[in-house]
């Protein structure tokens, strides 16, 4: 189902570095532009996402309140995965 799988082993990082990021989006040619993570863990998938420079759909499975990191809110925020469909 997946064209290229991006591991911390492949790319010698890991989230939340931005040269994870770097590196997929080398990886598999897209402009991080046209790019957004979808994640469950702010410390790790959606502060990467920040600071990678791209939108970010936070899943939030644990609380109906707006989270942020580091004074930050994600792009997105949803608390199921159906939701995700409207956004992209």
């Amino acid at each position: 189902y997946f064209e290229e799988v991006i591991t911390s082993e492949s790319s010698n990082s890991l989230k939340p570095n931005k040269e994870i990021f770097e590196f997929a989006f080398q990886k598999i040619g897209t402009d991080p532009s046209a790019t957004i993570m979808i994640g469950d863990t702010l410390a790790v998938d959606i502060l990467g996402a920040m600071n990678a420079g791209i939108d970010q759909i936070y899943v939030n499975h644990i609380s109906k309140e707006k989270e942020s990191i580091n004074g930050q809110f994600p792009t997105h925020t949803v608390y199921s995965l159906k939701e995700i469909e409207g956004i992209l």
